[in-house]
């Protein structure tokens, strides 16, 4: 989904705001297609301090189809990374037994050696 956020030098402080709010739902999804785990983490409770901090204030009715638009949008990037983060824990979890399977295979070699 893409946001049309009117130019930077065109909003409003709460445009902006959303803006921001969107570009750390990006780089939340691009750290994590990075593997960049625990950077992402630091990047979503800064994202989540911001969110806290923009709806803490009523938005006006002019900005609330952006506000729409970004929360849809950010919706969206968040289950992306849940998929992400999902597949990473099943590879993990597999890649341990691999290994828990090779060490018991490797044990018995050793024991009938």
């Amino acid at each position: 989904m893409v946001i049309q956020f009117p130019p930077r030098e065109q909003r409003s402080a709460r445009q902006q705001q959303l803006a921001d709010l969107y570009a750390f739902s990006e780089e939340i999804l691009t750290l994590g297609e990075q593997g960049e785990w625990k950077q992402a983490l630091a990047t979503q409770r800064i994202r989540r301090e911001n969110m806290d901090a923009f709806f803490s204030t009523p938005t006006s009715l002019e900005d609330s189809g952006l506000v729409r638009q970004v929360i849809e949008a950010i919706l969206e990037l968040d289950r992306k990374v849940s998929t992400m983060l999902y597949h990473q824990r099943s590879e993990l979890v597999e890649e341990r037994e691999q290994q828990r399977h090779n060490g018991r295979q490797l044990g018995e070699y050793v024991r009938h050696s």
